[in-house]
């Protein structure tokens, strides 16, 4: 049902998922193909009980809720954006303009929460 941040912003649109087993007599619901589309850390799960769930059987167990442990959700990185090229420089001499290159998803997004080596050479 719900999904916040660290921060407590609503997150619902980076959130989907299918419901395979509906609440039943072994009292658990089973969701296959969660799926969070936001990069970021500190999320929580928050599954909740409608109080017209269980109506059919007589029983009204509404607004019951449960809260997942926090978990963190990284982007995996699949190009590298040269944001600042160099300039011109003087043979022998440290590049007065650093070059700077991003990290980005396949969706263009900057990759935050990565670590790892990235070589340079000339061609």
């Amino acid at each position: 049902e719900g999904f916040s941040g660290a921060s407590g912003e609503a997150l619902q649109s980076f959130l989907s998922g299918t419901l395979v087993q509906p609440l039943n007599v072994n009292g658990s619901a089973q969701f296959t193909d969660l799926k969070i589309n936001k990069e970021g850390q500190g999320y929580r799960l928050v599954f909740e009980m409608n109080e017209g769930c269980c109506m059919t059987l007589g029983n009204t167990l509404g607004g019951l809720s449960a809260t997942s442990s926090a978990i963190g959700v990284y982007g995996e990185v699949h190009h590298l954006e040269v944001r600042t090229h160099p300039a011109d420089d003087v043979v022998g001499s440290s590049a007065n303009t650093r070059a700077v290159v991003a990290l980005r998803d396949v969706a263009g997004n900057k990759v935050v929460f990565a670590s790892g080596n990235i070589d340079v050479d000339i061609k």
